[in-house]
């Protein structure tokens, strides 16, 4: 069994598969109408009653004086013992059997949460005659009750543990209640010739009586609500308990019986005879009634329930059942059901079956111990089970080696147990211990491997997909366990097992297929990989891992280094040997390629390591040039880039290769760059085609693997690098152009577009990372000559012009934003172009855009507008501060994509916070709209993003993320306004209707979007106050700033107030309302807003285009909703007067406070529409264009 092989058959068994009505046991009809009728909702207990006082509080909030349940009373006040109160029932149900089973089942749905509503009257219902309907309209009853249940009404819970204190007292009562209840039926129903009496052997029992109970439990054990089923099966299970535990007694009788019987003779010896035969025939009866309806029916249908705890019962029922009756029940067709368990989703149950296949050994154990009997439970019943399941146990056993899931603690435990099973791991004799102990340490190794490949390994896993990382895990364990950590660090035995290449076996030497052994032996390159970076990590300096500071002592040091140099020196004479043994697999290749990475820089100007270390070094060199996995590019260019850097001997010869790749691939691009596009389908030769593409794609991608750990076009590049960035941007230039045409390779084309962006940038980076480099580096020369006062004095004027390497730079950037901006542009030509979202155009166009995007957000940080304030000149020449047009692309693009998928979130959502949190001193408004319009409308990781972007930002400046938050607000209202339904005809159809309909609502919709944007917007500046102190002042500005806006009226073309939008605006104050609550608090702000809106209000009543009986109407309907929110008692609407309106004179409570804010919305807001309009930097003025659209459709929507 393999750890695939586990997985599937845990997972074959999910909730799913469990069946509850349709295999309902006898009232099948009543289960699915009673669960899909209802369902409980999850009750919190209250965790607050006493074991002293449960009974009585119990009691009063169960019991009340109009709604008594007296057994349920008897059973929580404890005032009789269960034995008495079993025995009344029966003699109740001996009267009257109808009334005495209402009370049980009254007292099971009380018992659940019910009330006395849902109760059964004996005199109303029959319940032999009680259909399936009638079942389904009393549990749904039942159901809805449950609902509004208090917690501490609620005893009975299919949970882990009992809701109360309370409920778990109960819960002990309530089963034992039910095994009294069949005890007493047995001996003391109408059936039973001794009644309260088993004391003779020839004393009848009630078994029918006992049946009928069970069968009535029966008709709610399927029912959709778990609660109700946990409570009816543990009814029917503790009643089959009671049988069982008589059926014990009997037999003890039986025994004595029969003894007896041999030695009698005449007369008794026949009636000892009949007396067997009686016996005999009463156990039969009881154990047809335990293993029919008991168990053929109720466990045979619930052991598969959906919930866990149901199964959990039915598992340890069964096991107590096998102890008390092994005749019966400790055989194969009962314990198969432990075996399939052990297999189930969720552990309590795997749990509950483990300890059901135990119980008998431990009895049998117990037993033994207390020098009694065994019984009748015979341990040679469990062997069929035992081999059959053990493997399966002892499978998930072995696997916890290897979960990612498991403790590290616990992985190691496991680890040591797979050792134990492991025939390499036995001690050996000290003569073969001596003649090669190297050679015992590779069979361990070899063992191991090949034990990780079988459990990784299973029908569906593909060389390339086996999860070979969990390897690394038996590393870490190894290195805990003191008898076996040698094993990580003998590095000779690690490389020895990977050459000697030996057939997998598994734990009983058996052979493997070749795909296992494919893959041990990738397991055993990687447990040397993971055994190399955990040594280096216990060993080797935290700089070398990581890049940080030495923290080691020089003692300490050298000891490290010691060891270092020993690692090293192994691997490197051993690496030019794998990399010829492995040419051929790139997986092998990928993890080899690492290692040289690990490798001390002192081994390689050692005089004897020369002629490995220049084998290693031509092996990468070769491998990056010919590779076309990205994975072993990405390990090929890390370690040449490691053994180039450092001050080691052989550090020129790694950068002659490195100069030796770039010149070749450099070649490449150059040759492959000047074909011609052609339309034609049979390509002539200097022609692109597919396979010239995509060697160009590969030759690019190289450069950019290789470009982006080293400043190979500094330091390797022999040229002119402004002219080979031309070259590759007028390549993917051409390809976009073209990418309309027939016959284009587009799959490849996307790449090399996709590929040239990267390698430009990567160009790009390295050369604004080198002028901030030499600037730190003169700072601190300047700084050290006590020179600061000439800095500040001023540059000189060679760095004010900035010089050739400036325009270099700006020219190297300016070719990357064209290539985005072409990119972002592309679209195509009709709808068809854009409709078919499969077609190689449409592919072309997503990949090549999502790369453009993700470029221009590179672009803007690294040519960031914070650097146009820089000191040195050539710096502030390469700020990237004109982006107008860029960024119209980019919000357009971005735009156009569906908020929803996760692709967006985590690729244009995220380039453009970061861009945004990255240049927040010069943040653009409407771009951050964009971004925070996000926190509504699109997917739950998008929501969390905005909100991060949204606490960054309040630290940063508070004033500007108001401002963002006006332009998100009213650029999602624009959008909002611009998608008004058209007005229906004068007799519209039934279907124009029906949309139209339909498009209102829509569109109502989008508005409660809009509010619920700006309510999510609000409540993320704090929780009971702003979190920035800094943004108070400014929010007074906001609201002004919105009620400037909801008050104003759209330009038409003339540029004057459009008469048919006039009033179109005041929605908006529904979208400005949220922020009201930042300000109410404060008196001064309060008043400065009651004071604007009375002066917004009394100009727009005295426009010339207002009309009180449709703008009125608007202007009640938003305005009032609005301005109730600061204003407590009831306003006196502003005067209309048009003489003082003319003359401008305001009265005192119109006049905005002197406590007015200072911040820039405010300010901006006292200028008037003009400022106010270009006070969000990059926000267009309003055109006549802005919000056309019908007034009447507008109002009436409004």
């Amino acid at each position: 069994m393999n750890i695939d092989e586990s997985d599937a058959s845990v997972g074959s068994m999910d909730s799913d598969d469990y069946d509850d009505e349709n295999a309902a046991p006898t009232n099948s009809k009543t289960s699915k109408a009673a669960s899909k009728k209802a369902a409980p909702k999850k009750r919190k207990a209250k965790q607050n009653m006493n074991t002293t006082v449960v009974a009585s509080a119990s009691t009063k909030n169960l019991v009340r004086n109009d709604e008594k349940n007296v057994l349920l009373t008897q059973l929580l006040t404890k005032n009789s013992s269960v034995e008495t109160i079993a025995a009344a029932l029966i003699s109740r149900h001996n009267a009257d059997a109808n009334a005495a089973q209402c009370e049980l089942i009254n007292t099971l749905f009380r018992s659940v949460g019910g009330s006395a509503s849902c109760e059964l009257d004996p005199e109303k219902h029959a319940l032999q005659d009680v259909d399936d309907d009638e079942w389904a309209t009393l549990i749904t009853n039942v159901v809805a009750d449950m609902q509004n249940a208090q917690a501490n009404q609620v005893l009975i819970t299919a949970s882990k543990k009992p809701a109360t204190k309370a409920a778990a007292s109960f819960l002990a009562t309530y089963k034992n209640f039910w095994f009294q209840i069949a005890d007493a039926a047995l001996t003391s129903g109408s059936n039973a010739t001794a009644v309260g009496s088993d004391a003779s052997m020839s004393a009848r029992l009630d078994v029918s009586l006992v049946k009928e109970l069970i069968l009535r439990v029966t008709e709610l054990v399927g029912v959709g609500q778990p609660d109700i089923r946990y409570a009816s099966t543990l009814a029917a299970f503790e009643m089959s308990r009671a049988i069982l535990a008589k059926i014990t007694t009997l037999s003890e009788k039986l025994s004595i019986a029969e003894r007896q019987t041999k030695s009698a003779k005449g007369a008794r010896a026949d009636a000892m005879k009949s007396q067997v035969e009686s016996l005999k025939t009463v156990i039969t009866e009881m154990e047809e009634l335990v293993t029919g309806p008991v168990y053929s029916v109720i466990f045979m249908h619930r052991y598969r329930d959906s919930n866990e705890h149901l199964r959990v019962m039915c598992l340890e029922n069964l096991a107590t059942s096998m102890v008390l009756r092994p005749s019966l029940f400790l055989a194969d067709k009962y314990l198969k059901y432990f075996g399939w368990m052990l297999s189930d989703t969720n552990p309590v149950v795997r749990v509950a079956a483990l300890a059901g296949l135990t119980l008998p050994f431990d009895t049998v154990e117990e037993r033994q111990q207390n020098n009694s009997d065994n019984g009748s439970i015979d341990l040679q019943s469990m062997s069929n089970v035992c081999m059959k399941f053990l493997p399966r146990v002892w499978d998930q056993v072995n696997f916890c080696a290897i979960s990612p899931n498991a403790s590290v603690e616990m992985r190691k435990v496991a680890l040591e147990f797979v050792i134990e099973q492991l025939e390499a791991f036995d001690d050996l004799e000290d003569d073969e211990a001596v003649v090669d102990e190297e050679r015992s340490i590779v069979a361990k190794i070899d063992a191991l491997a090949s034990w990780v490949a079988h459990a990784i390994t299973g029908p569906k896993t593909t060389v390339a997909n086996a999860k070979v990382s969990f390897a690394d895990f038996v590393v870490q364990s190894l290195r805990s366990i003191d008898d076996h950590s040698s094993i990580t660090t003998n590095w000779s035995a690690l490389l020895r097992a990977i050459n000697e290449d030996s057939v997998a076996t598994t734990t009983s030497n058996t052979t493997a297929d070749k795909k296992t052994d494919a893959v041990k032996q990738l397991v055993l390159m990687r447990m040397l990989m993971a055994s190399v970076k955990e040594e280096v990590g216990s060993v080797g300096d935290s700089d070398f891992l990581t890049g940080g500071k030495k923290a080691k002592s020089k003692a300490k040091m050298a000891k490290a280094n010691t060891s270092h140099e020993k690692l090293s020196i192994e691997l490197l004479k051993a690496l030019p040997a794998l990399f010829v043994k492995f040419s051929g697999d790139s997986k092998m290749l990928q993890q080899l390629a690492s290692l040289p990475r690990y490798l001390i820089h002192s081994v390689f100007s050692l005089p004897q390591r020369k002629a490995d270390f220049t084998k290693v070094l031509k092996e990468i060199g070769e491998l990056y040039v010919k590779s076309t996995e990205e994975g072993v590019l990405t390990q090929c260019a890390m370690s040449l880039a490691h053994m180039a850097g450092g001050a080691h001997a052989r550090a020129g010869d790694a950068s002659k290769q490195m100069m030796t790749i770039v010149e070749t691939l450099k070649g490449k691009v150059n040759d492959l760059a000047g074909f011609k596009l052609s339309n034609g389908k049979k390509k002539k030769k200097g022609e692109v085609d597919a396979d010239s593409e995509f060697a160009l794609g590969l030759a690019l991608t190289q450069f950019r693997i290789l470009a982006k750990r080293v400043d190979v076009f500094d330091k390797f590049f022999d040229g002119d690098v402004e002219e080979f960035v031309t070259t590759i941007k007028e390549c993917a230039e051409k390809r976009i152009e073209k990418c309309k045409d027939n016959n284009q390779q587009l799959q490849e084309s996307q790449v090399v577009v996709k590929e040239a962006m990267d390698v430009n940038l990567a160009i790009l980076a390295w050369k604004v990372c080198s002028l901030h480099m030499g600037e730190d580096d003169k700072m601190a020369e300047e700084a050290n000559e006590d020179l600061m006062g000439d800095i500040a004095g001023g540059d000189d004027e060679n760095d004010q012009e900035g010089g050739d390497e400036a325009n270099a730079i700006v020219s190297i950037r300016d070719h990357l934003v064209e290539l985005c901006t072409d990119a972002l542009e592309l679209k195509g030509e009709g709808e068809a172009w854009e409709e078919d979202s499969t077609s190689e155009f449409a592919l072309f166009k997503a990949a090549v855009q999502q790369a453009a995007c993700a470029a221009v957000s590179d672009v803007r940080s690294i040519c960031a507008k914070g650097l146009k304030n820089a000191a040195n000149a050539t710096l502030r020449a390469v700020a990237f501060t004109d982006d107008s047009k860029l960024l119209a692309c980019l919000t357009k693009y971005v735009k156009s994509l569906d908020k929803s998928e996760k692709a967006y979130t985590n690729g244009p959502l995220l380039a453009i916070a970061r861009d945004l949190v990255a240049n927040w001193d010069v943040v653009n408004r409407r771009e951050a709209g964009v971004v925070l319009s996000n926190i509504t409308g699109s997917n739950p990781t998008a929501s969390k993003m905005v909100s991060a972007f949204i606490k960054i930002a309040k630290t940063k400046d508070g004033v500007k993320l108001l401002e963002a938050h006006m332009a998100s607000l009213r650029s999602t209202y624009e959008d909002w306004q611009n998608t008004q339904p058209e007005d229906l005809a004068s007799q519209p159809t039934e279907e124009e209707v029906e949309r139209y309909t339909e498009e209102e609502r829509e569109h109502e919709d989008k508005y409660n979007g809009i509010r619920t944007q700006a309510s999510k917007l609000s409540s993320s500046l704090g929780v009971t106050k702003l979190s920035n102190p800094k943004m108070s002042p400014a929010m007074v500005g906001f609201v002004r700033e919105g009620l400037r806006y909801a008050f104003s009226c759209p330009k038409n073309d003339a540029g004057e107030d459009d008469q048919e939008q006039f009033g179109d605006r005041l929605s908006f104050l529904g979208a400005v309302k949220p922020y009201l609550s930042w300000i109410k608090k404060e008196v001064g702000g309060r008043m400065e807003i009651e004071g604007e809106y009375s002066t917004r209000e009394r100009e727009f009543k005295t426009n010339l285009f207002f009309q009180d009986d449709v703008h009125g109407e608007i202007l009640k309907a938003f305005g009032d909703d609005f301005i109730s929110t600061i204003v407590t008692k009831k306003r006196k609407e502003a005067p209309v007067d048009t003489h003082e309106d003319v003359f401008g004179v305001e009265t005192e409570s119109e006049k905005p406070s002197s406590k007015a804010s200072s911040s820039m919305l405010s300010i901006a807001e006292e200028k008037g529409d003009e400022v106010v309009e270009g006070m969000f930097d990059g926000v267009a003025k309003e055109k006549g264009s802005e919000g056309k659209g019908s007034t009447s459709k507008r109002r009436k929507k409004q």
